[in-house]
């Protein structure tokens, strides 16, 4: 078994300082923040790099970042609560809360066939709903791909779009596969955010932050930045190579996924993306799935056997992904279930998942360990993680 303890983190913390600086030296990086904790508080904490280099404001313990994909197991944690209240059924078909899920089809050479069966609540919460995100590699991926835009594009009009629309229009669009027999990563969080508002009552972020955020004192997290906290939202950055060749890391000022880079209020409320967070706050999420269910005084926000449930049932494994070997995935969390196949030191058990922008957080029930790094990186940050996780873990 794998640990990390106190005295081995005074020895290589200074390892993990020059790790962090390195990628920044190196251009593959602007900014990144550490954190680790234990069941007996904090272990440690280290920062290098910017928050936004054009003005030299250095990375803070504060700053809030765009969590992207980190933002899947708050939407778990979201659906999982109504499963909890009888209000919710996994094995509900899709269709039953949003009609366009219903008779899909699986897209194909010049048309589409019937693919056999619905989609249930389960296949949104374990990526095998024969959906996708957004791409050219088929006529389901240039849909999304022309979904988003849409979405993006009516962002700040009179009209934008509505995350129960987004999800009526995934489902006007053909699958890839018949719901169930396949495993693909897509757009099935933002379908279950819709899910969750049409069960509730209530708009998505609405729900979260009366249920999650505000329980659990994450005051910085939600899905904008208001004007007084824009200050701290970092600059996003992603590498560029010119053609002397030499690269540098660039301002990124995209709204990928239709999520507003500047934090901007958005009438999508994305449940794959859209979260914005502190480190510090995300710790007390990632710390209430380790306390199986309560926040630090006790009250408790889920059922321990519902923690158990999220985390514990991954069956599909994570193929074709570098970097995720030995994980399978469930419950919108990514699983260790194959240790020996892991690309780092790793514990059965252990979960966790990441974001676009290098985002990423762990959790190890074994040893109690959280693990969460926050970058500020354009398409991930997991050469940072691997890093890392080798300097602490070994």
């Amino acid at each position: 078994m794998y640990i990390l303890t106190r005295e081995k983190w005074k020895e290589q913390s200074d390892q993990v300082q020059s790790a962090m600086e390195r990628a920044i030296a190196e251009k593959r990086n602007a900014g990144s923040s550490l954190l680790v904790w234990d069941r007996d508080g904090e272990i440690g904490y280290r920062e290098a790099g910017y928050a936004d280099r054009e003005t030299g404001r250095r990375i803070r313990r504060d700053d809030i970042f765009r969590c992207y994909s980190m933002t899947k197991p708050v939407t778990s944690c979201a659906v999982m609560m109504l499963v909890e209240e009888g209000r919710l059924d996994l094995y509900a078909p899709v269709s039953r809360y949003i009609p366009s899920f219903r008779n899909p089809r699986i897209a194909a050479e010049g048309g589409s066939v019937p693919a056999g069966r619905e989609a249930m609540v389960l296949d949104l919460m374990n990526m095998t709903a024969g959906l996708a995100y957004d791409g050219t590699d088929t006529v389901v991926h240039r849909a999304m791909a022309a979904l988003f835009e849409e979405a993006t594009a009516r962002m700040h009009s009179e009209h934008p779009m509505t995350t129960q629309e987004f999800a009526s229009r995934v489902g006007e669009c053909p699958v890839l596969f018949t719901p169930g027999s396949q495993w693909n990563y897509s757009v099935c969080a933002d379908v279950l955010g819709a899910i969750v508002e049409i069960v509730s009552g209530m708009r998505f972020a609405q729900f979260v932050s009366e249920r999650i955020l505000q329980p659990l004192g994450m005051q910085d997290s939600g899905f904008s930045v208001p004007d007084a906290k824009k200050g701290r939202l970092v600059t996003a950055y992603e590498r560029r190579e010119f053609p002397d060749g030499h690269a540098e890391a660039v301002p990124y000022t995209g709204n990928h996924l239709a999520i507003s880079n500047t934090g901007d209020e958005n009438a999508f409320h994305s449940g794959g993306a859209g979260l914005f967070s502190t480190i510090d706050d995300f710790n007390r999420f990632a710390r209430m799935l380790m306390r199986m269910g309560t926040d630090e005084t006790g009250k408790r926000l889920l059922r321990e056997g519902t923690v158990r449930f999220m985390t514990g049932h991954a069956h599909c494994r994570v193929a074709g992904w570098d970097g995720h070997e030995g994980y399978a995935y469930g419950n919108l969390f990514h699983v260790m279930v194959d240790p020996e196949a892991a690309c780092t030191p790793a514990n059965r058990g252990e979960y966790g998942w990441d974001g676009w922008l290098g985002t990423y957080f762990m959790n190890d029930p074994q040893t109690g360990l959280t693990l969460l790094l926050m970058q500020n990186r354009k398409d991930g940050g997991n050469d940072l993680v691997h890093i890392l996780r080798n300097i602490l873990l070994l």
